[in-house]
């Protein structure tokens, strides 16, 4: 469960500029850090810890403490399938359409944000180890894909 918060939540709450339509320039400097530390936070709870190692972060050890057995909950019930039971037959299966009605919604997320993820790549200076000519092809190869199934908009000159 560290992975779903390190890889899914936590950078949702740090850049939410990249997952919904929020304007860069409208998260000021504190509130980016603001930011950043409820994602500290939450990562420190997920990993199991109990108490912070800085000294700025020690008023939330009770946090942590009084938490702890919620995150665990919370990951047994995000990772239990449920049993076959009566109540079973009542929820409607997954389908080959729900399947392809969910790619589509993924492929629509990554269409939305690819141009901005290619342009912060670009000109971030932080950026400039990933901006490597092998991952520059992977995403001109994603884009290739999104424009052959005509999801991709071009960019606003």
């Amino acid at each position: 469960m560290l992975f779903f918060f390190l890889r899914f939540i936590c950078p949702c709450i740090v850049s939410p500029e990249y997952f919904i339509d929020v304007p860069v320039e409208s998260i000021d400097p504190e509130s980016r850090r603001t930011l950043l530390l409820i994602a500290k936070v939450l990562q420190n709870l997920a990993n199991g810890v109990k108490q912070f190692k800085e000294d700025y972060m020690q008023p939330l050890n009770g946090f942590l403490v009084d938490n702890y057995e919620k995150m665990l909950k919370f990951y047994d019930k995000i990772s239990t399938i449920p049993s076959k039971g009566p109540e079973d037959a009542f929820r409607p299966k997954f389908t080959e359409e729900d399947r392809f009605k969910s790619l589509s919604l993924i492929l629509g997320l990554i269409a939305k944000t690819i141009n901005n993820i290619e342009k912060i790549v670009d000109s971030d200076p932080r950026m400039k180890d990933v901006a490597i000519p092998q991952n520059k092809e992977h995403l001109q190869t994603i884009k290739d894909i999104l424009k052959q199934r005509q999801l991709l908009q071009q960019p606003p000159k």
